[in-house]
C-alpha cells in the first residue's frame, strides 16, 4: 500500500504537492513498535559560552514531529556544541548564559530528555561482537523488565529489518585494523538502531553521513526520512555538504555562521531566502555547496547574510504556525514570480525528490500535529524511574557481552598458537631438568619466564570509549558494568595462561607434584593482577598510544624492581622490589620448586654449598633457599601480599571508572 501524490500547477511559478493518503492507515503502522509519542523540541535565545567566548549567539529554532531539520554551517559553527545542549550532555567549560529548551511546552528536564536518541558521529563498538549480538544487548537494558525477551526481541527483529540491516546480522561490527567488519554505512545504520530499540520520540544525529560515500549517505537519509514520516518522529541532523538529493530531502534548515542563526526555515525556500538578499544560487550548482561558500566568505559577505535574515524573520516569523506549517497533507512549494530560472529549477527537482520520496512513505493520517496546545507531554516525569531494568538484568547482560567480546580477542587461534609455541620453545630448551646443583640456575630461569611472560599478557582495554558512551546515555549502573568485568575477565585470560603454564611446567621438569596445583592458583593470581593494572591505565588514559606507552613502563617497572635482572639494587632503591607484584609471585614459585622438592638436588663437583663439602652428596631446599636471597616471606604472606595488592587495584579500577572517566 503507498501513497498517492498529485501534483498540480496554480500558476507559473507556484506548484502543490498533495500526499493522498490510504483509508486505512493504520495497516502500516508497526504491529510491535508502538507509535511513539509526539516530541516538539524547541530552543529559544540560546547564548552560550566557553571559556568567557561566545560560542551560540541568541540562536533559536525547533524540530517538529514527521519532520527531518538539518543543521548546517562551517567548522566552528557551534553545531556540536547545540547539539550536545539539545540532548543534555554536559561540556567542560560550556556556560548557558541565556535561553531555554523545552519538550512539549515543558522545561527540557533529565526524565524528558530520555525521549531522545542521540546518535553520535563516531561509530563506536565492540569489535568482537555481530550487529543482531550487540542490538540484543541493548534490547535486554533498555527495553523494561516487564517485557518478555520475545516480546523483545521482536522489536530487535523489526528494527533490523527497518534499517536493513538483515543481510549483516550476523558479521561482526569490526572496527580495528585486524578487523574490519562491516561498512561505515551498516556501521551507521546500526548506531541509528541501537537508538530505535527503545523507540525514542526524537533522534538527533552528529554527521550521520561523514564518512560515507554519497549512495550510501543517500540511502541513509532516505532510512530517516521514512523514519520521521512513516513513525511520527522529529529527527535532526549536522550536516557538512550533502549532495543535491540529499540536501533537497530535508524539511527544514538551520544555518549556524559564527555562532549566530543566518537562517531558519523551510528547506524549499532557503534560496529563495538568498536570492532575495542579492545572492542568487549559481546556475546547475548544488545549494548545499553553494550555501557552504557563502557562509565561509568573507566577513562582509557573512554580515550581509546575517542582516538579511533579521529582516527575513521580520516578515516570516519562524514560530508562525501558517510559517512552521508542516502538519498539513499538502505541501507547498513556491517562489516568486522575479526568481530566475535556476532558482525555480531547484524547486522544481525538490518536488520530484518529494515525490520520488513519498512512494515509499506513507504518512500516518492523524500523524502531523504542530499546533503547541496540542503536543502535551504524556510523559509521567514523578513516576519514571532511572533505570528501565534491574541490576541483575544489567549484569547478566553486562557478562555475555563481556565474554563473547573479550573470548573474541584472547580466545582465536592466534592466541592459542602463541601459546603453545612459547611453552613448546621453552619446554625444548629446558627439557627434564635434571635434579642437581649445576641445574639450580636454569630451574630459576624458567620460574623467571613463566613470571615474565604471563605478565606479558597484560592488556589494555580498548573499550574506554565505548563505556563513557553508554553511560553518558544512562543504559546501566557502573556498578553493573564493575561486576560484569570482574567476574567474566579472568576465565577468559586464565584459558591461554593455563595452557602455558601446564605445558612448560611438565615439559622442563619443574616440581612433579600436587603442589603444582598451588601454581595454578599463583598464575591465576598474575592473570588478574596484570588485568586489573592494565583496567587502571585502559580507564584512565583515554589515548590509546598514551595508554600503550603508560603500559610499557609499569611492565618493565616491575620486572626491574623485582630484581629479575640484578640482585644489586641501588640502597636507597631496595624498599621498592616490595610494591612489585612479581616479587612475591617469584617468592611463590621458587619456594614452590626448592623448599618442598620432590627428591633432593646432587652436589656438584665445585659446589658452592657448605654441606657438599663435608662428605654429604645432596643438597636440601632449606639451603638452597638460604643462597636465593629473596624476600623473606613464607608461601602463605606472599599469596596473601598478592591478593591485597589485586584488591587495592580493583578498587582504584572502581574510582577511575567513577570520577577520572567520568562521561558527560
Amino acid at each position: 500500500m503507498v501513497a498517492e501524490v498529485q501534483l498540480s500547477s496554480n500558476s507559473a511559478d507556484e506548484y502543490s504537492v498533495s500526499i493522498c493518503l490510504p483509508n486505512s492507515p493504520q495497516e502500516k503502522v508497526s504491529k510491535v513498535l508502538k507509535p511513539t509519542e509526539r516530541v516538539h523540541l524547541e530552543f529559544i535565545n540560546l547564548t552560550v559560552s566557553v571559556n568567557d567566548k561566545e560560542i551560540l549567539k541568541n540562536v533559536s529554532g525547533e524540530i517538529n514531529p514527521g519532520e527531518v531539520l538539518a543543521i548546517m554551517g562551517p567548522s566552528g559553527a557551534g553545531k556540536s556544541t547545540l547539539l550536545n545542549l539539545l540532548v543534555g550532555r554536559e561540556t567542560k567549560g560550556v556556560v548557558i548564559n541565556s535561553g531555554a529548551i523545552k519538550i512539549n511546552g515543558e522545561k527540557a528536564s533529565k526524565f524528558l530528555r530520555r525521549k531522545i536518541g542521540y546518535v553520535l558521529q563516531e561509530d563506536i563498538f565492540f569489535s568482537n561482537l555481530t550487529v543482531r549480538q550487540s542490538l540484543e544487548f541493548v534490547g535486554k537494558i533498555r527495553l523494561p523488565d516487564f517485557m518478555k525477551w520475545k516480546e523483545k526481541l521482536s522489536i530487535i527483529n523489526e528494527v533490523i529489518n527497518n534499517l536493513g540491516l538483515k543481510k549483516c546480522e550476523n558479521t561482526i561490527l569490526g572496527g580495528d585494523l585486524f578487523n574490519p567488519g562491516c561498512s561505515g554505512g551498516e556501521k551507521k545504520r546500526c548506531s541509528i538502531a541501537v537508538e530505535l530499540i527503545r523507540n525514542p520520540a526524537c533522534i538527533i544525529m552528529d554527521e550521520p553521513t561523514s564518512g560515507l560515500d554519497s549512495s550510501t549517505a543517500l540511502g541513509l537519509i532516505k532510512t530517516l526520512k521514512a523514519l520521521a514520516k512513516n513513525e511520527n518522529r522529529a529527527i535532526c541532523m549536522t550536516i557538512h555538504q550533502p549532495s543535491s538529493h540529499v540536501f533537497h530531502m530535508f524539511d527544514k534548515l538551520l544555518l549556524l555562521c559564527n555562532g549566530k542563526v543566518v537562517y531558519f526555515g523551510k528547506n524549499s525556500e532557503v534560496l529563495t531566502f538568498f536570492q532575495a538578499i542579492g545572492m542568487p544560487c549559481y546556475p546547475n550548482w548544488n545549494p548545499a555547496d553553494f550555501i557552504m561558500d557563502q557562509l565561509t566568505a568573507h566577513i562582509d559577505v557573512q554580515n550581509k547574510i546575517a542582516e538579511g535574515y533579521i529582516t527575513f524573520r521580520k516578515e516570516n516569523p519562524f514560530h508562525n504556525d501558517n510559517y512552521l506549517d508542516s502538519g498539513k497533507d499538502k505541501l507547498s512549494l513556491s517562489t516568486p514570480e522575479s526568481s530566475p530560472d535556476h532558482i525555480k529549477s531547484h524547486t522544481n527537482i525538490a518536488i520530484e525528490y518529494v515525490k520520488e520520496d513519498t512512494n515509499d512513505i506513507v504518512h500516518e493520517k492523524n500523524g502531523f500535529i504542530n499546533e503547541n496546545n496540542m503536543l502535551k507531554s504524556t510523559i509521567n516525569v514523578e513516576s519514571a524511574e532511572k533505570w528501565p531494568t534491574g541490576y541483575f538484568t544489567q549484569a547478566s547482560a553486562l557478562c555475555k557481552r563481556s565474554f563473547l567480546q573479550t573470548k573474541g580477542q584472547f580466545w582465536d587461534k592466534i592466541s592459542f598458537i602463541q601459546a603453545f609455541s612459547i611453552s613448546g620453545i621453552a619446554g625444548l630448551i629446558w627439557f627434564n631438568t635434571p635434579y642437581d646443583e649445576k641445574s639450580l640456575q636454569d630451574r630459576q630461569g624458567v620460574v623467571c619466564v613463566i613470571c615474565v611472560f604471563l605478565t606479558l599478557f597484560f592488556s589494555v582495554p580498548t573499550e574506554s570509549k565505548v563505556i563513557a558512551k553508554e553511560r553518558a546515555a544512562g543504559m546501566y549502573r557502573l556498578s553493573a558494568y564493575y561486576t560484569a568485568k570482574n567476574i567474566v575477565d579472568l576465565p577468559i585470560l586464565f584459558l591461554p595462561q593455563f595452557f602455558i603454564y601446564t605445558i612448560t611446567y611438565w615439559l622442563t621438569g619443574l616440581n612433579r607434584s600436587p603442589i603444582f596445583l598451588l601454581g595454578l592458583f599463583n598464575i591465576m593470581l598474575i592473570t588478574l593482577t596484570a588485568q586489573s593494572a592494565g583496567l587502571i591505565i585502559g580507564g584512565s588514559v583515554k589515548n590509546l598510544k598514551k595508554a600503550i606507552v603508560a603500559a610499557v613502563i609499569v611492565l618493565m617497572s616491575t620486572m626491574l624492581l623485582a630484581g629479575f635482572y640484578t640482585k644489586k639494587l641501588p640502597s636507597w632503591l631496595t624498599w621498592s622490589k616490595y610494591i612489585s607484584h612479581l616479587t612475591y609471585i617469584y617468592n611463590v614459585f621458587v619456594k614452590m620448586e626448592f623448599q618442598y622438592p620432590v627428591k633432593p638436588f646432587k652436589c656438584s663437583e665445585n659446589s658452592i654449598f657448605q654441606q657438599c663439602t663435608s662428605n654429604n652428596t645432596y643438597i636440601t631446599g632449606h639451603d638452597i633457599m638460604m643462597k636465593t636471597k629473596n624476600i623473606d616471606l613464607d608461601i602463605t604472606q606472599s599469596l596473601l601480599t598478592i591478593i591485597g595488592i589485586i584488591l587495592s587495584l580493583r578498587i582504584l579500577f572502581y574510582y577511575v571508572l567513577k570520577y577520572l572517566n567520568k562521561p558527560n
